[in-house]
């Protein structure tokens, strides 16, 4: 193994072809939604073919975590500006995505989904999620089981 940090995920200067297997764990909630295209090109690009990428995405709102007052749907509410200036930071960011939005970069990619299991929001869940004021950007994005997944283990293999 070979460690290098910093390091930019996007233009890794390693050849192409050279992987044949890429994985990540709880990091692409944390990385902004407009870099996560680039990063899983270069992924693409990284991999053999047939090799295997494989990803855990957490879609919670890791501030429920620690505050327990708040649902792990709390950042939901939020429209973006507000979301950004008042709530996310450098140091902790999360970029908010759903599954869908994850689903359609992979596709677009040509990447083959061999595995995409969802964590599904509980009947408590939907409760919560329909008592909440959800901001119009998530709204828009699809049905509220599909808004109020929670987790995503992905594996994918380049074609």
């Amino acid at each position: 193994i070979h460690y290098v940090v910093p390091h930019d995920a996007r233009r890794t200067d390693f050849p192409s072809d050279n992987f044949d297997f890429i994985s990540s764990t709880a990091t692409f909630e944390h990385i902004p939604a407009t870099d996560i295209p680039d990063i899983l090109s270069e992924c693409y690009r990284l991999l053999k073919s047939n090799g295997i990428a494989c990803f855990k995405i957490e879609l919670e709102d890791h501030f429920s975590w620690i505050d327990k007052s708040i649902n792990n749907h709390n950042y939901l509410k939020y429209p973006e500006w507000k979301w950004n200036m008042f709530f996310n930071s450098s140091i902790g960011h999360q970029n908010r995505l759903r599954a869908n939005d994850y689903l359609k970069m992979f596709q677009q990619l040509q990447f083959k989904i061999l595995e995409f299991n969802c964590d599904r929001p509980t009947d408590e869940d939907i409760k919560l999620l329909k008592e909440m004021k959800i901001n119009k950007r998530f709204i828009n994005s699809g049905i509220l089981e599909d808004i109020g997944i929670k987790n995503l283990d992905v594996v994918l293999r380049k074609n």
